[in-house]
């Protein structure tokens, strides 16, 4: 079915049938769409199944009848992420490294922060309809806001700080790339991590990676890391 409309149900068992939310809603009426139409539905977790639509005046549902296909989910980059003081910039970056299949998100607050609050359900949006739009079947994990103490305790094969700080050694994205393994890489906030940060990362294991000569905002460096390791692993 070519350029299928898609909608993001959990747990999408053939034979069952789910109730739409209002955004869905909206969108079937958008696209003019009725009852006996069909559509494909992912559940975020790699399986594609079609369905066919029962559309009422206030409601609307799918009886899900078909499996398309199930996926394996390839990438395994989390990017630690400070948000930017500008949700709408913060946003941006969730919604493209969603389409380009980033496994998890951690959200932190560090020594430069300017932001310390989020709306995880609207973050949680924003995912399901990037994953809907660029043909994505797996949902990012958006955790909860964490402290930059916290980010430094999670368990990855492969762990790494991208900072701007040229009295550090670093190594070029390409190299940490080649190294196969599970990948965390945090980004800090406009203000770059504080060099202590740097040093208190490093200490526990996590090493230090530049991201070129140019100084990126927080958005542009999450959405080259998460650009580089699809490249660099296709």
């Amino acid at each position: 079915m070519k350029d299928a409309l898609r909608l993001y149900v959990p747990q999408s068992n053939l034979g069952e049938s789910f109730d739409l939310n209002q955004g869905q809603q909206k969108h079937l009426r958008v696209l003019r769409l009725s009852s006996g139409d069909r559509c494909e539905v992912f559940d975020g977790r790699g399986r594609l199944c079609e369905g066919i639509l029962k559309i009422e005046k206030r409601t609307a549902t799918i009886l899900i009848d078909k499996l398309i296909r199930e996926e394996e989910q390839e990438n395994q980059l989390t990017i630690a992420v400070a948000p930017t003081k500008n949700v709408a910039r913060f946003e941006w970056l969730i919604e493209k490294t969603t389409e380009l299949g980033v496994c998890k998100i951690i959200p932190f607050v560090s020594a430069h922060s300017e932001r310390t609050n989020l709306n995880s359900e609207r973050l949680e949006r924003v995912v399901e309809s990037a994953a809907g739009q660029s043909k994505e079947l797996w949902l990012p994990e958006i955790s909860a806001l964490s402290s930059f103490e916290q980010i430094l305790t999670e368990d990855y094969s492969e762990r790494w700080i991208a900072h701007c700080q040229e009295d550090i050694e670093r190594i070029s994205l390409e190299t940490a790339f080649s190294v196969k393994g599970d990948h965390i890489i945090l980004i800090g906030p406009e203000g770059d991590f504080s060099k202590e940060e740097i040093l208190e990362a490093q200490k526990i294991g996590f090493q230090s990676i530049s991201l070129g000569k140019k100084r990126l905002r927080t958005e542009t460096a999450a959405m080259a890391v998460a650009l580089a390791y699809s490249i660099f692993n296709s």
